[in-house]
């Protein structure tokens, strides 16, 4: 009997949004409006960034390997860690490294014999990030010029006493896989020639539109909900609230009933989204196509919770509107709905693993072009329903069924 009572004010509030056509429209269109204007924009365009994480393998261990790692730590515009192959391969298809140098073993001594007698270069490799391509040119550009001056110390002409003029090694690039260390090994074990590096090779196409129709889609879904917030409000304003109450309804079935509409909406408006970046842009899903669709509705719930939140604490829609908009805008920011996070500063990245749209946008792109496994979706799933029990509990408590 509930669930049947339940369903009635779903659909009444449904049939109100759909009798709107030209709202309706407006709310789906929109978001993709934007969605492709930002990506036209941004996508491979954005600025240098500061704070770049790198990670650092070295399989040389000479004193030239540890001083071009010493010169790339002391660079203020990479922050470098040293580790394994594994743990490097870990860190860049979890998004948290732009790209691994990776000096092979030997690399000092080849390099010397290269210069001096003319012998086969060394190769360095980077791996990388694709969806840090700008990065790449500023990684590879420095690491030529610390490698170089390190050489120039360590090796010197014993004829002339002038440190090495040449090139005496290649520094080659490719894109991480997804079949982690074992395709580090893979990279690493091979004289590409100096390629870009991925293709064929079954690694995460980048594709920056996935990024930007995470942000926008996560941003739209919670502008549709605090709409349904606001109407909340005048619907208490006009005295709906109060006849809603003579019914045998309960306080909670109809703060569910609303909430319930709002979240299949927002979900809606973001598979919109992502149908749309799959027809024009080729976005993909590769990898878990449920998690893909837990995080979307753990998210549609999470907005849905945020709603009620505004009508909670909202006194007037005409003072609550503004001041939820400028909310909602900051919560997609610093959840990276704007711009990627390693934009960010290192303390402001980790202070956002706070935010439910910080666990949204990286959820939802770790199923897209990332490729990442249905594992990868149990945090983002976790943390928005977590976030949608807190949202709604607070707004339960708080909220006022009479007029002030």
């Amino acid at each position: 009997m509930r669930a049947i009572q339940l369903w009635g004010l779903v659909r009444k509030d449904l049939q109100i949004f759909m009798s709107d056509r030209l709202a309706v429209s407006v709310n789906f269109i929109l978001p993709v409006v934007i969605a492709s204007f930002f990506g036209y924009v941004l996508v491979g365009n954005l600025g240098k960034p500061e704070d770049v994480p790198v990670r650092f393998v070295d399989r040389d261990g000479s004193a030239v390997s540890r001083g071009v790692m010493d010169r790339l730590s002391g660079d203020n515009v990479f922050r470098v860690t040293a580790g394994s192959l594994e743990e490097a391969s870990a860190a860049l298809l979890k998004g948290k490294a732009v790209a691994a140098v990776i000096i092979p073993g030997g690399f000092a001594a080849s390099a010397a014999r290269a210069y001096y007698n003319g012998g086969v270069k060394p190769e360095i490799q980077i791996i990388y990030d694709p969806s840090h391509g700008p990065e790449l040119g500023m990684v590879r550009g420095v690491l030529l010029q610390y490698v170089m001056e390190t050489l120039g110390a360590e090796a010197v002409d014993p004829a002339t006493g002038r440190s090495m003029p040449a090139l005496p090694f290649d520094i080659t690039a490719r894109e991480v896989t997804r079949d982690g260390a074992a395709g580090f090994r893979d990279a690493v074990g091979q004289n590409s020639g100096g390629g870009s590096g991925g293709e064929g090779r079954g690694g995460p196409f980048y594709n920056g539109y996935a990024h930007v129709f995470s942000g926008m889609g996560v941003q739209f879904m919670l502008f549709m909900s605090l709409e349904t917030g606001i109407l909340l409000l005048i619907q208490r304003r006009r005295g709906i609230w109060n006849r809603l109450r003579s019914a045998p309804l309960s306080r909670y079935m109809i703060l569910g009933g609303g909430a319930l509409s709002g979240a299949f909406v927002s979900l809606l408006v973001l598979l919109f989204c992502f149908a749309f970046g799959w027809a024009v842009f080729d976005i993909r899903i590769e990898g878990s196509f449920a998690g893909f669709i837990g995080i979307c509705a753990a998210c549609s719930l999470m907005a849905a919770s945020f709603g009620l939140l505004v009508a909670a604490f909202g006194r007037t829609p005409e003072a609550t509107r503004p001041l939820a908009i400028f909310i909602t805008l900051l919560l997609v920011m610093l959840g990276g709905g704007w711009l990627p996070m390693y934009f960010f500063p290192a303390w402001l990245q980790k202070a956002t693993l706070l935010l439910p749209t910080r666990w949204a946008i990286d959820g939802l792109e770790a199923m897209t072009w990332r490729g990442h496994g249905f594992g990868a979706a149990l945090g983002p799933v976790s943390a928005l329903l977590a976030s949608a029990v807190i949202f709604a509990f607070i707004a339960v408590l708080r909220f006022r069924w009479e007029v002030d």
